[in-house]
């Protein structure tokens, strides 16, 4: 990073604090406490180190920068950008890394605002199939921490399945995105009548995550695949080997074929 960058960081720093009416000395009580509270010095920002930091643009180390963060009152994301580092681009690069295995999807580090459809037509209803970009009238932005409370992170997650990892093919596509809630890790060997009605779990194995049908058989629980995905069923002991971490209670799935399994035949010649 440059020299020019480093001091425009510094003189920001040293901007913010002024804005704020507070003392070197005063943000050296504070983070004080913060590491005191912490029981880690790591946290403690100097009266000499805070007049590197805004005079001669040295960068702080994370444990330093979180508590210029409190005690400026700043989102940690926000201290980042000033440096020129905006994690909200971090999926600009997703092509960098290559990996074909089911992963978690990182919602925590979505924009402070999302732009949402905020009225629609008073015709639109539920009850029919239309076409949503006529019936939105209105698009605002919206604080995205209200959509982080509605969609209740500790209770439910999200999950992207991996073309590696895809039993469930082709009940489930590559690229899929499963919502699973926590709560629900019971496994029952029967009790459904069709293949749509059987639960679907995400799992944790000593091999990275799964999204299968489950069964109990003794101290071993067996990963189901789906008879079509060309998959073997794989079996690890309980909580040595496995954990259960939700059932399956939402789906969006790519419709468009892609390597995960075979395309759809062609319609037959006229």
């Amino acid at each position: 990073m440059g020299t020019d960058v480093h001091k425009f960081y510094g003189l920001e720093l040293k901007a913010i604090r002024g804005r704020l009416g507070l003392s070197v000395r005063q943000v050296e009580s504070a983070s004080r406490a913060i590491a005191r509270k912490l029981n880690d010095r790591r946290y403690f920002v100097s009266v000499s180190r805070l007049s590197e930091l805004e005079n001669r643009g040295l960068i702080p180390g994370v444990y330093k920068l979180f508590a210029l963060s409190v005690v400026y009152n700043m989102p940690l994301l926000e201290m980042l950008a000033l440096l020129g580092l905006d994690v909200h681009k971090r999926q600009d690069y997703s092509e960098c890394i290559q990996s074909d295995r089911t992963r978690p999807v990182d919602l925590l580090g979505a924009p402070e605002t999302l732009e949402v459809p905020l009225r629609f037509d008073p015709s639109f209803s539920a009850r029919s199939t239309a076409l949503l970009n006529r019936v939105i009238q209105e698009w605002g932005r919206i604080p995205f921490e209200i959509i982080h409370k509605k969609m209740e992170f500790s209770r439910f997650f999200f999950v992207q399945i991996g073309e590696a990892d895809n039993l469930m093919y082709p009940l489930l596509r590559t690229g899929s995105i499963v919502k699973a809630e926590r709560l629900r890790r019971a496994v029952s060997n029967a009790g459904w009548q069709t293949e749509y009605d059987r639960p679907l779990f995400v799992v944790q194995t000593v091999e990275g995550y799964r999204c299968c049908w489950c069964l109990v058989d003794g101290k071993d629980l067996v990963l189901v695949p789906h008879p079509l995905s060309k998959k073997c069923q794989e079996r690890y002991r309980m909580v040595r080997e496995v954990q259960i971490l939700g059932q399956v209670i939402g789906v969006w799935t790519p419709l468009v074929p892609t390597e995960d399994g075979p395309a759809p035949p062609a319609p037959p010649r006229s």
